[in-house]
């Protein structure tokens, strides 16, 4: 499974080189920071990283994340898709290979496909992206997931205010039946047009699984 993630992850560095002569995005829009992914795709031919470091603290016990999504146009309203929480304390996550397809533009509407290989789990996400006015939005999710021959539900939304076109803040949360709910918020930086700084912070609000707080910053930057 590794020399497959390892493969996945070598194509999609090969993007890097094809996306090089595109015409550049007006602006950044990664998926991070916050729970609750948007339903914008990357442009066709951009290949885009966004990653990070975060802090995990549960029972008195810490562990560290390098959560890295990787994404690919390959045409204006479909992208590929590779993710992981990196290396977990010095070994290598499990790696998903996914999709993202955006199919409405009023609202804007995207469908979020993820699949586990390592442990044949995945979840299926519907996104929009809601402009309540100049300054305010909402970033509704909801899915199903499936993981130990079992499914359970998925929701989450993000609220964001743009303090302005370079700088918003933003807070959020997550469900997942039977019971386990995370918040957070945080801040997100763009700087020119192809790269944003984030920083948030957060906890677990309901749940055995969730982590009793974590704090995580991180980069995104388009090609």
């Amino acid at each position: 499974m590794k020399r497959f993630a390892a493969l996945t992850i070598a194509l999609f560095a090969l993007g890097v080189v094809r996306a090089s002569g595109a015409p550049p995005n007006p602006v950044i829009n990664p998926d991070r920071p916050g729970i609750a992914d948007g339903s914008a795709v990357v442009p066709r031919g951009w290949f885009q990283i966004e990653t990070g470091f975060e802090r995990d603290e549960q029972n008195a016990k810490h562990a560290s994340f390098t959560p890295t999504l990787l994404r690919y146009g390959v045409s204006d309203s479909f992208e590929l898709r590779v993710e992981t929480n990196g290396y977990e304390d010095g070994s290598l996550a499990p790696v998903s290979i996914g999709f993202k397809k955006h199919f409405a533009n009023t609202p804007s509407l995207g469908v979020i496909g993820r699949w586990f290989v390592d442990d044949s789990s995945g979840d299926l996400r519907l996104a929009a992206d809601m402009e309540l006015n100049d300054k305010w939005s909402i970033n509704p999710n909801i899915g199903v997931a499936y993981e130990d021959s079992s499914t359970s539900a998925l929701a989450a939304m993000t609220l964001q205010y743009n303090i302005n076109d370079k700088v918003n803040v933003f807070a959020d949360g997550a469900l997942q039946t039977p019971g386990s709910v995370i918040v957070d918020g945080g801040v997100a930086w763009i700087i020119g047009t192809r790269t944003q700084l984030d920083f948030s912070v957060g906890w677990g609000a309901h749940g055995d699984d969730v982590p009793d707080r974590f704090v995580s910053a991180g980069i995104s930057r388009a090609f």
